[in-house]
């Protein structure tokens, strides 16, 4: 995944500052910013990878973090990282290009793939468990079981 320059790191935060609206508080910029620092690559990585676009995805990036919710949506129990991936994975499906139109028939599983096909469908294309579990022929308790399998892979590797 391509890393963001310096200079258009830049521009995006002086974008995110300008597009904030200018009555917030210069703290509530200053916040904002930080938070770019601190997850815009993540951000941008998660976008990047729905949105392969890189302009469009720098435009989903950019009004991200302008009009990330601070503490008034964040809950006590989601940190800000995973707000930010949820946001992130959210603007990037709506914005997608033909995302009304979306195909699972080139994919085809093996027994072997199988949790990684479903846990890609369900993140990185926002399908449905019903809906992956109906292209794919089998049940919508295999797809959570699937989308389980790939995310431990993860904790016991």
């Amino acid at each position: 995944m391509p890393a963001l320059s310096t200079v258009k790191t830049w521009l995006i935060m002086n974008t995110i500052a300008r597009t904030m609206a200018p009555s917030r508080p210069e703290t509530d910029k200053i916040r904002r910013v930080e938070l770019y620092d601190r997850y815009g690559s993540m951000a941008y990585g998660i976008i990047l990878n729905i949105v392969p676009q890189p302009e469009v995805a720098q435009t989903i990036l950019v009004d991200l973090f302008a009009t990330f919710p601070l503490e008034e949506e964040i809950s006590i129990r989601e940190r800000e990282s995973t707000a930010i991936i949820r946001l992130a994975r959210t603007k990037a499906l709506a914005n997608r290009p033909g995302s009304a139109e979306r195909s699972l028939t080139s994919f085809h599983p093996t027994e072997r793939n199988l949790p990684k096909v479903v846990f890609n469908l369900s993140f990185w294309h926002g399908c449905k468990s019903e809906e992956i579990a109906e292209r794919l022929h089998i049940t919508t308790t295999d797809v959570l079981r699937a989308i389980r399998t790939y995310v431990k892979s993860f904790t016991t590797a």
